[in-house]
Protein backbone atom coordinates (compact mmCIF):
# COMPACT_ATOMS: atom_id res chain seq x y z
CA UNK A 1 0.00 0.00 0.00
CA UNK A 2 1.28 3.14 -1.02
CA UNK A 3 0.49 6.87 -1.69
CA UNK A 4 -0.50 5.60 -5.29
CA UNK A 5 -3.03 4.35 -3.97
CA UNK A 6 -4.54 6.03 -0.77
CA UNK A 7 -8.21 4.24 -0.69
CA UNK A 8 -6.02 0.67 0.24
CA UNK A 9 -5.32 2.56 3.88
CA UNK A 10 -8.53 3.01 4.64
CA UNK A 11 -11.35 0.78 4.92
CA UNK A 12 -13.59 1.47 1.91
CA UNK A 13 -17.41 -0.21 2.90
CA UNK A 14 -18.96 -0.72 6.28
CA UNK A 15 -19.41 -4.59 4.97
CA UNK A 16 -16.32 -5.22 4.47
CA UNK A 17 -13.77 -6.97 7.28
CA UNK A 18 -11.55 -4.35 6.54
CA UNK A 19 -8.44 -2.86 3.84
CA UNK A 20 -7.24 -5.87 1.67
CA UNK A 21 -4.43 -7.27 2.70
CA UNK A 22 -1.40 -8.22 0.58
CA UNK A 23 -1.12 -11.91 1.93
CA UNK A 24 -4.65 -12.44 0.09
CA UNK A 25 -5.64 -14.23 -2.58
CA UNK A 26 -7.82 -12.27 -5.11
CA UNK A 27 -10.53 -14.13 -7.43
CA UNK A 28 -11.36 -13.24 -10.72
CA UNK A 29 -14.37 -14.34 -11.92
CA UNK A 30 -15.31 -15.40 -15.81
CA UNK A 31 -17.84 -15.69 -17.79
CA UNK A 32 -18.47 -16.51 -21.14
CA UNK A 33 -18.99 -14.43 -23.54
CA UNK A 34 -17.81 -11.09 -21.25
CA UNK A 35 -14.44 -11.92 -19.85
CA UNK A 36 -13.51 -15.43 -21.85
CA UNK A 37 -13.98 -16.65 -25.30
CA UNK A 38 -13.05 -19.13 -27.57
CA UNK A 39 -11.05 -21.01 -25.06
CA UNK A 40 -9.44 -17.82 -23.82
CA UNK A 41 -9.27 -14.60 -22.17
CA UNK A 42 -11.40 -12.29 -24.11
CA UNK A 43 -10.80 -8.28 -25.27
CA UNK A 44 -13.93 -7.91 -22.23
CA UNK A 45 -11.29 -9.14 -19.63
CA UNK A 46 -9.32 -6.47 -17.37
CA UNK A 47 -11.41 -3.22 -19.40
CA UNK A 48 -9.70 0.00 -19.50
CA UNK A 49 -13.50 1.39 -18.53
CA UNK A 50 -13.59 -0.77 -15.48
CA UNK A 51 -10.11 -0.28 -14.42
CA UNK A 52 -9.96 3.43 -14.87
CA UNK A 53 -12.80 4.09 -12.81
CA UNK A 54 -12.24 1.72 -10.13
CA UNK A 55 -14.69 -1.10 -10.66
CA UNK A 56 -13.46 -4.43 -11.39
CA UNK A 57 -14.96 -6.88 -9.72
CA UNK A 58 -13.24 -9.15 -7.76
CA UNK A 59 -13.21 -11.34 -4.72
CA UNK A 60 -11.37 -11.80 -1.57
CA UNK A 61 -11.10 -15.50 -0.92
CA UNK A 62 -10.47 -15.58 2.96
CA UNK A 63 -13.73 -13.77 3.46
CA UNK A 64 -15.53 -15.27 0.30
CA UNK A 65 -16.98 -18.85 0.35
CA UNK A 66 -17.69 -20.67 -2.43
CA UNK A 67 -21.57 -20.78 -1.27
CA UNK A 68 -21.57 -16.66 -0.73
CA UNK A 69 -19.74 -17.06 -4.94
CA UNK A 70 -22.28 -19.36 -6.22
CA UNK A 71 -24.96 -16.61 -4.60
CA UNK A 72 -23.64 -13.43 -5.51
CA UNK A 73 -21.49 -13.66 -8.51
CA UNK A 74 -22.67 -16.68 -10.16
CA UNK A 75 -26.14 -17.03 -10.07
CA UNK A 76 -26.94 -13.76 -10.88
CA UNK A 77 -25.01 -13.70 -14.11
CA UNK A 78 -25.87 -17.39 -14.61
CA UNK A 79 -29.40 -16.35 -14.82
CA UNK A 80 -28.63 -13.35 -16.69
CA UNK A 81 -27.92 -15.84 -19.71
CA UNK A 82 -23.68 -15.92 -19.49
CA UNK A 83 -22.04 -19.13 -19.15
CA UNK A 84 -19.76 -19.74 -15.72
CA UNK A 85 -15.95 -20.40 -16.73
CA UNK A 86 -14.31 -20.61 -13.88
CA UNK A 87 -11.90 -18.33 -11.59
CA UNK A 88 -8.59 -16.78 -11.67
CA UNK A 89 -6.25 -16.41 -8.65
CA UNK A 90 -3.26 -13.76 -7.85
CA UNK A 91 -1.92 -13.01 -4.58
CA UNK A 92 -2.47 -9.73 -3.86
CA UNK A 93 0.94 -8.22 -3.26
CA UNK A 94 1.82 -9.33 -6.92
CA UNK A 95 -0.75 -7.31 -8.06
CA UNK A 96 0.08 -4.47 -5.92
CA UNK A 97 3.78 -5.45 -7.68
CA UNK A 98 2.85 -4.51 -10.98
CA UNK A 99 4.42 -1.59 -12.73
CA UNK A 100 5.31 0.04 -15.51
CA UNK A 101 8.45 1.16 -17.22
CA UNK A 102 8.99 4.26 -15.17
CA UNK A 103 8.11 1.72 -12.46
CA UNK A 104 5.17 3.32 -10.93
CA UNK A 105 2.63 1.25 -9.67
CA UNK A 106 0.04 0.54 -12.28
CA UNK A 107 -3.15 -0.80 -10.01
CA UNK A 108 -4.59 -0.49 -6.62
CA UNK A 109 -6.60 -3.19 -4.69
CA UNK A 110 -9.95 -1.84 -2.55
CA UNK A 111 -12.17 -3.27 -0.23
CA UNK A 112 -15.62 -3.12 -0.95
CA UNK A 113 -17.61 -5.68 0.96
CA UNK A 114 -21.20 -5.87 -0.19
CA UNK A 115 -24.53 -6.94 1.73
CA UNK A 116 -24.10 -10.83 1.97
CA UNK A 117 -20.59 -10.30 0.31
CA UNK A 118 -18.26 -8.75 2.31
CA UNK A 119 -15.55 -10.46 0.56
CA UNK A 120 -15.92 -8.34 -2.41
CA UNK A 121 -13.19 -6.13 -3.80
CA UNK A 122 -11.95 -3.81 -7.18
CA UNK A 123 -9.05 -3.20 -8.85
CA UNK A 124 -8.45 0.14 -10.58
CA UNK A 125 -5.60 2.20 -11.61
CA UNK A 126 -3.00 3.91 -9.14
CA UNK A 127 -3.79 7.70 -9.09
CA UNK A 128 -0.87 8.36 -11.43
CA UNK A 129 -2.07 5.93 -13.66
CA UNK A 130 -5.62 7.35 -14.18
CA UNK A 131 -4.84 10.79 -14.57
CA UNK A 132 -2.98 9.45 -17.28
CA UNK A 133 -5.58 7.47 -19.14
CA UNK A 134 -8.30 10.01 -18.27
CA UNK A 135 -6.15 12.25 -19.84
CA UNK A 136 -5.92 10.12 -22.90
CA UNK A 137 -1.90 10.36 -22.70
CA UNK A 138 -1.23 6.73 -23.36
CA UNK A 139 -1.81 5.39 -26.62
CA UNK A 140 -4.10 2.27 -26.56
CA UNK A 141 -1.15 -0.54 -27.17
CA UNK A 142 0.12 0.63 -23.92
CA UNK A 143 -2.97 0.61 -21.85
CA UNK A 144 -3.57 -2.93 -23.57
CA UNK A 145 0.01 -4.10 -22.08
CA UNK A 146 -0.75 -3.20 -18.87
CA UNK A 147 -4.16 -4.85 -18.96
CA UNK A 148 -1.87 -7.95 -20.48
CA UNK A 149 0.04 -7.53 -17.29
CA UNK A 150 -2.93 -8.66 -15.22
CA UNK A 151 -3.81 -11.20 -17.26
CA UNK A 152 -0.21 -12.30 -16.53
CA UNK A 153 -0.46 -12.31 -12.88
CA UNK A 154 -4.08 -13.89 -12.43
CA UNK A 155 -2.50 -16.67 -15.23
CA UNK A 156 -4.92 -18.15 -18.16
CA UNK A 157 -6.11 -21.72 -16.48
CA UNK A 158 -9.46 -21.04 -14.83
CA UNK A 159 -10.05 -22.96 -11.93
CA UNK A 160 -13.54 -24.34 -10.65
CA UNK A 161 -15.60 -22.49 -8.21
CA UNK A 162 -14.44 -24.59 -5.51
CA UNK A 163 -10.91 -24.73 -6.69
CA UNK A 164 -11.28 -20.85 -6.49
CA UNK A 165 -12.33 -20.29 -3.39
CA UNK A 166 -10.42 -23.11 -1.51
Amino acid sequence: MSEACPGETIRQSEYSPGVVGDDETIVYVLFDPEQWQDGQLSVGAFTNEDLKKTRLSVARREYTTEAVAKAQVVGPRVAGGQKFVGGLRAKCVELRRLSSEDGSRLFCVLDDGLPGHPGHAVIGYSEAKRDQYFAQRNPKSDRVAIRQKLAVAFGVTPLSLSDSFR
